[in-house]
């Protein structure tokens, strides 16, 4: 299933990426602030991987990823502050509480199908903010839960950076194999992936498991960073923007989504200054992005490189006359 051409172009831009996020820190270790913003990035760049399982692949569009990242957060802050039990058993229970609710919409998905499932999934998240902002003796309501750190900045960095990466070479392996081409066949035909003996209702289970894996992962590192968790993660247009930032990356491809929704991510940082108009420039640049780059920013990239190398391959031999 994977060349060797293309494994090797893997490890080359995946060890560019991981040299470049390595040395960042050199540059701005005394600067919080922008080690902040930088973890965020690379927090929804895996939101946004995660998404693209479920939609880029599955097929299946999903409009509360962050319910995986919620469920994840709340477990690891109630259990922190009622419990105080160590990190390991922490981070243990947080990734089990998102698998449970990969599991929960996994079997959903066996009952509905494209809208339906699309709708589910938008009321579960509007559920579930309801019940955090309402049950404030529990869940902190507007106000919240606030944990501390088990790390200083700069070493959360370094962690956040090594779960992006783990997430990024798990999912790449994962779709890049017979799974993902199975799962690509239900995005495409589900009666024919059905016909040929695929077992769409496992797979699809499967593709929820491991979005709502790393998306809780991503999650328990978004707590980590802020050292706080509200009923805001549940709000409906954070998973609209990973849902947004992901299509503009370029869906169907793990590079886009991460691009997508990372570099998203730090534009909306850099906007605050105007963020009177952010909105507006916000919607300007989607407008732009999808009239320009119809199937996203990746697509369009890999699009040219393999339209280069078609005519550097069609090129006519010139024969000089002697």
């Amino acid at each position: 299933m994977l060349s060797r051409n293309r494994i090797s172009r893997f490890v080359a831009l995946s060890a560019a990426g991981g040299i470049l996020l390595l040395i960042l820190p050199l540059f701005f270790k005394n600067n919080n602030y922008i080690l902040t913003i930088l973890m965020l990035s690379m927090v929804w760049a895996i939101y946004g991987m995660s998404w693209d399982v479920l939609f880029g692949y599955t097929g299946l569009l999903c409009f509360g990823q962050l319910l995986f990242a919620g469920v994840a957060i709340y477990t690891v802050a109630l259990l922190k502050i009622n419990f105080d039990l160590s990190l390991p058993l922490l981070i243990m229970a947080g990734l089990t509480a998102a698998l449970i609710s990969g599991l929960v919409l996994g079997l959903i998905t066996c009952r509905v199908r494209h809208a339906y499932f699309s709708l589910t999934t938008f009321a579960l998240i509007l559920i579930l903010e309801r019940i955090t902002f309402s049950y404030s003796n529990i869940f902190g309501g507007e106000y919240g839960i606030s944990i501390n750190r088990a790390w200083g900045v700069l070493e959360m960095y370094y962690v956040v950076a090594l779960v992006f990466f783990v997430t990024l070479i798990v999912l790449w392996l994962v779709l890049k194999s017979k799974i993902g081409l199975a799962l690509k066949s239900i995005r495409e035909d589900e009666e024919t992936a059905r016909a040929v003996g695929i077992n769409v209702s496992a797979l699809r289970i499967f593709a929820c498991l491991l979005s709502a894996f790393f998306t809780g992962a991503g999650g328990i590192c978004y707590l980590y960073i802020l050292e706080w968790v509200g009923s805001t993660i549940f709000n409906m247009m954070n998973s609209f923007q990973v849902v947004i930032s992901s299509i503009i990356g370029g869906p169907g491809y793990i590079f886009g989504a991460a691009l997508g929704c990372g570099g998203l991510s730090i534009f909306f940082e850099a906007m605050r200054p105007i963020s009177e108009w952010r909105n507006l420039v916000y919607a300007v640049m989607l407008i732009v992005v999808i009239l320009i780059f119809q199937k996203g920013i990746w697509d369009h990239l890999v699009s040219m490189k393999h339209s280069k190398s078609k005519n550097d391959r069609c090129q006519p031999i010139r024969i000089d006359k002697c």
